[in-house]
């Protein structure tokens, strides 16, 4: 199996669906007529599909008429030997299509790269035309993903999920399992946590926490064996690494900033602390202005690496704004585009992508509602709007509070929302959580309260 040849795997395809006409629908959605290499499977899998929409039977017997019918009957001998080909033990697919489908990619890939050759040496625009091929090898490869469930019987669609809904009942991890947050308010109020295949918007004003929210979701993610991967555009690695410290030994961030202040205790908690860290699976980008293209390309080289367990859960990206290529012309537009794409992207690798987001500032102006964020402050709203799954608002009350007296940040601002602006599978509302200044995280209301009392 390891070194089917496609023709082989081909034939093996069609011999089952011939002899069950039930297994097309298994079939990936990539799987159509023109990924066969053979002009003749091609045009067998098409009257076989044709036969199977139409509830109309269509044998070993049938088949080579029909084929006689439409093509002629020169290649009849070749549609006839498949009846049998495949043999009796040949129950999944997966691995023939596999290889019909990495074969047809293959062909593709080998005619991208005469087209871009035939045009590079004139191109006036080599940026524009790298880009533009990028785009197209990120379509060949969602064309041609044999893990793409495709067109499927709602019958047959409806008997998975009622499977994956006892298996949870049962405490069973599943594909369709929620991806926890870390908060549990917010997970109640999200019916459980994070989706696959969902885009999530985290979107907020400066110095609301936006970072620190997307930051709980990714270790979470992590701390329940998924994989979880990070481009970060503005944070840099030794932000970062100070962050996750403070989190996991329970540290104010300003002290591992000035580690001469540190005590023997504090750096014996801090290697206790990366000892829990290293045992996550995440990945990190720290490039700035990363494209749609490079974050394409990336989350599917990370979704192709092999993982303990599940394989890549959960992107974060952080942000939109200031992501390559969204410059001030055209910048609805070009929003909208990134936003459509990073949705696809989600689908094609069953991820859950959490998108940050600047408001606008017409938060600023509304003193008299709390500076209170609404849907109408998310930036070219419309498309980010049309596009999420989920959109949340980290707010923190106290950080506007302390600013209009004049205070500076508050040393515990203990009381925080996350405001739900939308969510497709449930209502919107207020998740009351805790913020911990120190260590710079979301967390349960009560969890803050308490840290805020031992540090």
């Amino acid at each position: 199996m390891m070194h089917l040849r496609p023709n082989e795997a081909e034939r093996v395809i069609l011999s089952v669906c011939l002899d069950r006409p039930d297994a097309l629908v298994s079939l990936p959605g990539g799987v159509t007529a023109e990924v066969f290499g053979s002009l003749i499977h091609g045009r067998v899998y098409t009257l076989l599909r044709e036969a199977y929409n139409a509830d109309r039977p269509l044998d070993a017997t049938l088949l080579p008429l029909e084929y006689s019918r439409a093509y002629g009957s020169g290649d009849v001998g070749e549609v006839i030997d498949l009846h049998g080909y495949a043999p009796a033990s040949v129950v999944d697919l997966t691995s023939y299509v596999d290889a019909v489908l990495r074969a047809a990619l293959a062909r593709e890939l080998r005619h991208a790269a005469e087209a871009l050759a035939g045009k590079a040496p004139v191109s006036s625009d080599p940026v524009a035309l790298a880009s533009r091929a990028s785009a197209h090898l990120a379509d060949l490869a969602a064309t041609y993903d044999s893990s793409d469930a495709g067109p499927r019987n709602a019958k047959e669609r409806r008997r998975a999920s009622i499977d994956r809904m006892q298996a949870q009942a049962n405490g069973e991890q599943t594909e369709a399992s929620p991806i926890p947050t870390g908060i549990d308010a917010l997970d109640s109020a999200l019916g459980g946590g994070l989706r696959r295949g969902e885009l999530i918007i985290v979107a907020g004003r400066p110095g609301m926490g936006k970072t620190a929210l997307a930051h709980r979701l990714l270790t979470t993610a992590a701390e329940c064996c998924h994989k979880a991967g990070g481009f970060w555009l503005e944070m840099t690695e030794e932000e970062m690494s100070h962050r996750e410290l403070a989190a996991e030994a329970g540290m104010p961030v300003s002290l591992l900033r000035q580690p001469q202040h540190m005590k023997q205790s504090d750096w014996d908690a801090i290697i206790e602390a990366e000892g829990g860290l290293e045992v996550l699976d995440t990945v990190h980008d720290f490039r700035s202005a990363l494209t749609i293209e490079h974050i394409e390309r990336q989350t599917a080289a990370w979704a192709a690496q092999p993982s303990r367990e599940g394989g890549l859960a959960l992107v974060v990206i952080d942000y939109l704004q200031i992501m390559g290529g969204i410059g001030a012309e055209n910048r609805s537009n070009l929003i909208g585009q990134v936003t459509g794409r990073l949705k696809s992207m989600a689908k094609r690798h069953h991820v859950a992508v959490v998108l940050l987001s600047q408001l606008n500032r017409a938060v600023e102006s509304r003193k008299s509602t709390g500076y209170r964020p609404q849907m109408s402050d998310l930036r070219a709203s419309g498309s980010i709007e049309q596009d999420a799954n989920v959109i949340l608002f980290p707010f923190r009350p106290y950080y506007y509070e302390a600013r209009d007296e004049g205070l500076g940040p508050l040393a515990f601002e203990d009381d925080a929302l996350v405001i739900i602006g939308k969510q497709r599978q449930g209502p919107p509302g207020d998740v009351p959580v805790g913020f911990r200044g120190p260590t710079v995280e979301y967390c349960d209301r009560d969890a803050a309260s308490h840290l805020a009392m031992v540090i």
